[in-house]
């Protein structure tokens, strides 16, 4: 899970502009991450069955904008403090 934030962030950092929405900028970063999402998704699963997989990384990818929303306003919360 940590590695999936981490690429969140670092992707949130890269691509914001600071003027767009963070929802804009949200849903351009769709499948930015998919790698590590995926690979969170087996961590969860653990030794449980395809379809128990399957239904973990749905759920993930349901949650994927949200998730990447949550990023880019924790990256423009910590570029405000740094001022």
């Amino acid at each position: 899970m940590r590695r999936y934030r981490t690429c969140l962030l670092t992707r949130a950092r890269a691509v914001d502009d600071a003027r767009s929405d963070a929802m804009t900028i949200a849903t351009a970063m769709h499948g930015s991450c998919r790698p590590e999402m995926m690979e969170m998704a087996k961590a969860t699963a653990g030794g449980s069955t395809a379809e128990t997989y399957r239904e973990i990384f749905a759920s993930a990818e349901r949650r994927e904008v949200d998730a990447a929303l949550n990023a880019v306003l924790a990256e423009r919360a910590e570029k405000r403090r740094k001022r």
